[in-house]
């Protein structure tokens, strides 16, 4: 299966990290170049985006989310032009188990379902996880998402082709995060949202390269700052609160 993973170019910590992590996991994978939301020009906003909805939501669909947004969509593309049966698409902030390949290759019939599989997530909202029955190795267990109200990332999933088509389709004009699978299932992007179970893969807790705050403002200067340098104590306690955030994000209720 093949392994993309998202890394924006000026993000080069994050790439020398990610690089070494799945190579030491022998995770076979192609970076693929973000695209760089504050550097899209205005014309490239009016078309690929629903600028109605943008004008109407600016805190939420900042210029990150939308290069967030259209990284994914490009993957999708590359999948259906290249005519790959699907992909694992990650973001550089992903870690994941020592069994990930492996589990990934148990995860090819699945994807030949068109079972879309989420590989890590959290929710607003208690998540309730029916078993399908379905062993991927090593511990794991395919799940089917029964309520997907508050459900988030797209730090680590797999798709197929036909659903890569669905989402180009869908996708365009951005009105959505790269995460709003909710919308997606809704809208018939993908119709049903499984997962696997442990998740064989987490975040790194380092701070989002998405522009959710307002780029170039002083809030978010100061985060940039306090990310970068490490400042004794507030970045220790912005770890702190992503761990906690994280906790209160991944309430599971499992279903035989």
């Amino acid at each position: 299966m093949k392994v993309f993973v998202i890394n924006l170019k000026r993000s080069e910590d994050r790439r020398k990290r990610v690089v070494k992590h799945l190579q030491d996991r022998g995770v076979p994978f192609e970076l693929f170049e973000a695209v760089e939301g504050s550097k899209l020009t205005d014309e490239e906003m009016e078309k690929y985006c629903d600028m109605e909805r943008v004008r109407k939501h600016p805190k939420w669909l900042t210029r990150g989310t939308i290069g967030a947004c259209l990284s994914h969509y490009h993957i999708y593309k590359k999948v259906v032009d290249e005519g790959l049966e699907g992909a694992c698409i990650l973001e550089d902030d992903i870690v994941v188990d020592k069994n990930f390949a492996s589990v990934l290759e148990n995860l090819k019939p699945v994807m030949k379902q068109n079972k879309f599989t989420l590989l890590y997530y959290t929710s607003w909202e208690q998540m309730d996880l029916k078993d399908t029955g379905t062993h991927l190795g090593w511990g794991f267990e395919l799940y089917r998402m029964q309520n997907l109200n508050g459900l988030n990332s797209a730090a680590g999933y797999v798709i197929s082709h036909d659903l890569c088509k669905k989402m180009m389709e869908f996708v365009l004009p951005i009105r959505h995060g790269a995460d709003s699978w909710t919308d997606f299932s809704k809208g018939g992007a993908l119709p049903e949202v499984y997962c696997v179970y442990p998740q064989p893969a987490h975040l790194a807790l380092a701070k989002s390269t998405i522009d959710y705050m307002e780029t170039g403002s002083l809030q978010s200067k100061v985060s940039d700052a306090i990310n970068e340098y490490k400042i004794f104590p507030f970045y220790q306690l912005l770890q702190m609160r992503r761990k906690m955030l994280i906790g209160k994000m991944s309430r599971i209720r499992i279903h035989k």
